[in-house]
């Protein structure tokens, strides 16, 4: 990888550094999932201050080149991000990761009955004294975290969800269960940066691209049954919007 860096040209050494690295990624020097060598270890390599470095690996981490994962190191970033039909199609998560080849997992962070706020009763169109399930789940694709969603059910609407057992099953299954259909879903999505939270929660660091989508799903009779705040990975999801004309 040692490649000469020139301090007495124009370009800024930091771009210089990112190049290197970006090209020995792209001929295979280090191939996708390896560690790369610390911050240090490059401040020696190239005679460089480490905040060169720092913002050299930064760029390349909000490229999508490398992922930092806390406790670990900076690696490669994998090259295939799984194509996410979520913006154009009703499925449950495990069915459309299965379809895709990957092996999904849940982890059930929280579900409880909760007041909700003024943005999910307007959302759900409940009256002031409703209830909601609170469900937040993180959700996995071969054992690594893609995503985390926090859904509100009207409790009135579906009581028996609050005993099903979210790790095993689905919640649209669930629905449908009880002969409820989910026909029609509203999305609004946009990247936001990463908190702290969320970045431990995702094995991800702080500031870090998320796609942010809020949803609202209803019924065959267009009754308000689900209403999901959802955080995907950046570095592990593309989505696909379909434009029929």
């Amino acid at each position: 990888m040692k490649k000469q860096i020139d301090k007495n040209i124009g370009i800024p050494l930091y771009e210089q550094i990112l190049e290197i690295i970006y090209n020995d990624i792209q001929n295979g020097v280090f191939a996708y999932g390896e560690i790369i060598p610390k911050e240090l270890d490059l401040c020696k390599m190239y005679n460089v201050s480490r905040p060169t470095i720092r913002k050299a690996m930064d760029i390349l981490v909000q490229n999508g080149n490398l992922i930092r994962i806390k406790g670990k190191g900076t690696y490669v970033s994998s090259d295939k991000k799984i194509k996410q039909e979520f913006t154009h199609i009703i499925q449950n998560f495990n069915a459309e990761m299965s379809q895709k080849g990957v092996s999904p997992g849940t982890k059930v962070l929280k579900k409880l009955l909760v007041t909700p706020d003024k943005q999910t009763r307007e959302k759900l169109e409940l009256k002031s004294d409703e209830n909601v399930i609170e469900l937040v789940r993180l959700r996995y694709a071969d054992n690594e975290p893609l995503l985390i969603v926090t859904t509100y059910i009207p409790y009135e609407r579906a009581p028996f969800l609050f005993e099903k057992d979210f790790e095993k099953v689905s919640l649209y299954d669930s629905f449908e269960e009880k002969n409820i259909i989910i026909k029609k879903a509203v999305r609004t999505f946009e990247v936001q940066k990463a908190t702290k939270e969320l970045s431990n929660l995702l094995t991800i660091s702080k500031n870090d691209p998320v796609f942010y989508f809020e949803t609202v799903a209803y019924s065959d009779k267009n009754v308000p049954l689900e209403f999901s705040k959802c955080f995907y990975r950046g570095d592990k999801n593309k989505f696909v919007v379909e434009i029929i004309k």
